[in-house]
């Protein structure tokens, strides 16, 4: 891996190079037992785009994006709507599970491993340095038969999954999006909850979906704003 430093307008953002993600190839890992959903820890801050139209960019579908990235410009939200102090971390709150945002403390101590499963992104901050990560691994791992979806009336897409079911078969990757919403929620392995844990990183939360006998818990692609 090699680190470079690229300035956008007047903001110096560190990234790296390193060779062309692995695309719907899953990497196996020893710890496949157990799928999370992403959550960020209430009271923490928030990242944004500078352009609320931005947010459109952030939208990742699993499409390689390295060679046409530009850096988005993004501000830190430190205070709530109460007024009350939001906490640094180093995993930083965009948009909810469908997105992995963080700080140079998880950049240095995962982006070598994160290139395995898609794409990590400079974005543009006057204050500190920040990347996304587009996840380009898509697999197939839903067992649509029996998880609890709702699709749309027009052409059938999944919109939601109220319960989870997967072929464990297609199960291996630590990081991943199903290749039926490849605009939905990021999954990732115990492994990968494992490497956060051991690096210490702060900001990230892990919602358990499978398996499981009694979760059940609405996956909406929402997140609520700032805690008050």
């Amino acid at each position: 891996m090699v680190y470079t430093f690229a300035r956008v307008g007047a903001v110096i953002i560190r990234d790296y190079k390193a060779g062309p993600p692995q695309w719907n190839v899953p990497v196996v890992t020893a710890n496949t037992s157990s799928v999370f959903t992403l959550d960020y820890g209430e009271g923490h801050e928030w990242l944004l785009p500078v352009i609320g139209d931005d947010f459109d960019a952030l939208r990742f579908d699993g499409t390689p994006r390295r060679a046409s990235w530009r850096p988005i410009a993004m501000r830190r939200l430190k205070f709530a709507t109460s007024g009350s102090r939001l906490v640094p971390a180093d995993f930083v709150s965009c948009s909810g599970g469908q997105l992995l945002t963080f700080g140079e403390r998880a950049f240095l101590a995962l982006a070598s491993y994160l290139d395995r499963y898609g794409e990590v992104l400079p974005l543009a901050c006057e204050e500190s340095h920040f990347w996304t990560f587009n996840v380009t691994n898509l697999i197939p791992a839903l067992d649509v038969d029996r998880s609890r979806v709702f699709r749309a009336n027009d052409d059938g897409s999944i919109l939601m999954i109220q319960s989870h079911e997967f072929h464990e078969a297609a199960l291996g990757s630590d990081i991943w999006k199903l290749s039926a919403m490849p605009r939905g929620l990021i999954y990732v392995s115990a492994g990968f909850k494992k490497r956060v844990a051991d690096a210490k990183l702060s900001g990230l939360e892990f919602e358990q979906v499978w398996p499981t006998r009694h979760a059940e818990k609405r996956i909406l692609g929402r997140t609520p704003g700032p805690a008050g």
